[in-house]
């Protein structure tokens, strides 16, 4: 029996698989603000999952960023307890197996390369917009090698933070000047507007305007890893409203031009459970 997971800011997912080829009706719970409370709802959800029987092994998404040596968190700004914290460690005394640790985007961008919306192609670059921005490239089937992490919402598309001052006060996202997280991630726009994403109409401005800063985020992401498709999930693409597509790629036909063509932008295919698919095909990989 293997455990897969996915840690993310706004929501934890287990499940199990017993054959490595599917997985069971994941728990899902809300990821408590407070670290040790939410190792404790993990612990419980693993106990239920798991019906006590022990886990062979275990590969778990985590929201970064994190320092690898020890799976510490260094300045995670949705969930600011969590700073300075070894996950590594508080999992392995909860799984009591190997555990096979990776962020979560990568995750969500394995499992839409092979199961999703990336399934296909040989280069796949992947985007989630949600509570935060992340993302990782995958080329054939395997999640590209790195000393650090991929960690794309943090790329700077503002030098000096003019373009957007409201989207730059530490009260909006305080990781500095002009990080692509801080101008388009639910949370982000949360703070700067004072109400959800999702009490924003879809006739709003707002949405083009975050259509604009995404594909100039989109544009970086292209020149740096030459993908042959951009996969977007996340609850800023695919809820209702959402940053719409069909704007990103006119915004993305406009700033993007050193290239003759460019790579097909897709909606990703697994929604909540893409960084569960991703666990379990990587978990393959591993130990098949």
């Amino acid at each position: 029996m293997y455990i897969i997971g996915d840690i993310g800011a706004t929501k934890i997912r287990i499940s199990r698989s017993d054959d490595l080829e599917s997985f069971s009706e994941p728990i899902v719970e809300k990821t408590p603000e407070d670290f040790y409370e939410s190792m404790d709802l993990i612990k419980q959800m693993v106990n239920k999952i798991s019906e006590g029987e022990k886990a062979g092994c275990a590969a778990i998404g985590i929201a970064g960023p994190v320092d690898r040596e020890n799976w510490t968190f260094i300045s995670p700004n949705n969930k600011p307890d969590w700073k300075g914290k070894s996950i590594g460690k508080e999992l392995e005394k909860i799984f009591e197996c190997p555990i096979f640790l990776e962020n979560d985007a990568a995750f969500a961008a394995l499992g839409e390369s092979t199961k999703g919306a990336g399934k296909g192609d040989d280069i796949v670059a992947y985007l989630t917009v949600s509570t935060g921005v992340g993302g990782a490239r995958v080329s054939n089937g395997l999640i590209d090698e790195s000393v650090r992490g991929f960690e794309i919402g943090h790329q700077i598309i503002d030098i000096d933070g003019s373009l957007c001052p409201q989207c730059n006060t530490k009260s909006v996202h305080n990781d500095g000047v002009g990080h692509l997280e801080g101008y388009v991630s639910g949370l982000a726009t949360e703070r700067r507007l004072g109400k959800k994403p999702y009490e924003i109409p879809q006739s709003d401005p707002l949405w083009n305007e975050l259509a604009f800063w995404l594909a100039t985020g989109i544009n970086n992401v292209i020149v740096h890893w030459s993908p042959s498709v951009v996969v977007l999930g996340g609850s800023m693409i695919l809820g209702n409203p959402a940053i719409p597509l069909s704007e990103i790629e006119k915004k993305l036909s406009e700033v993007t031009k050193v290239f003759s063509s460019l790579p097909a932008l897709k909606k990703a295919d697994l929604g909540d459970f893409s960084g569960l698919y991703g666990a379990l095909v990587y978990l393959k990989q591993k130990t098949g």
